[in-house]
């Protein structure tokens, strides 16, 4: 299921996936990656360093954002 804050092996993941766009900020720094590179690298370095943790916290949040867009739209249709 979900995994939501509070519950530890939820924090364990935030915080792995912290430590990864760190390091891959590190790594991109150091290798010369920027400007319209930057951002598929460090999206697929996170990505490889957490063993995929880090894309499937990026669809559950685009999961989640569309729900509420929904929810939203349909409040407003409602007014």
């Amino acid at each position: 299921g979900e995994k939501r804050r509070g519950d530890p092996a939820h924090e364990r993941e935030t915080a792995r996936i912290k430590a990864a766009i760190g390091t891959a900020l590190e790594e991109a720094r150091a290798t010369g990656v920027g400007g319209s590179e930057e951002t598929p690298f460090l999206l697929r370095r996170v990505a490889e360093l957490t063993g995929g943790a880090s894309l499937r916290r990026n669809i559950e949040l685009i999961k989640r954002n569309a729900r509420v867009g929904g929810e939203i739209a349909v409040a407003l249709g409602r007014v």
